[in-house]
């Protein structure tokens, strides 16, 4: 299993606009949570799945509460397994930045790559 934490901002989160971050926006609305918040723990966890691929886990966290969780499966087939690698970081890489932005989202995938070559 690959994991990994960093953390970000309630900026980071608002001011994307993809599907994953107005959800996380919605709950952390929902929750009145404050919209000043830094140092916000956000969680990576990937496992390889039966598909070829990836299945992962974004967790977002505030004073310890899960605020948000988005879970996603990658398969993939036919492909080296540098090609599945680089597939499976960059597709993981643009669901996280959906939500808190390419900062982030690289922090968060930085050993990804590696790892999945590994398996």
């Amino acid at each position: 299993m690959y994991r990994n934490a960093t953390t970000c901002t309630w900026w980071d989160i608002e001011d994307n606009v993809g599907p994953l971050a107005g959800q996380a926006v919605d709950r952390w609305e929902a929750l009145g949570l404050p919209k000043d918040a830094v140092g916000i723990p956000i969680t990576l966890q990937a496992f390889p799945n039966d598909m070829g691929g990836a299945t992962y886990i974004i967790g977002l966290f505030h004073d310890g509460q899960e605020v948000y969780t988005a879970e996603g499966a990658i398969g993939i087939s036919g492909v080296s397994q540098q090609v599945a690698a680089d597939t499976v970081a960059r597709a993981i890489t643009e669901s996280i930045a959906g939500l808190a932005g390419d900062s982030v989202a690289e922090k968060l995938t930085k050993g990804l790559p590696a790892w999945f070559h590994q398996q």
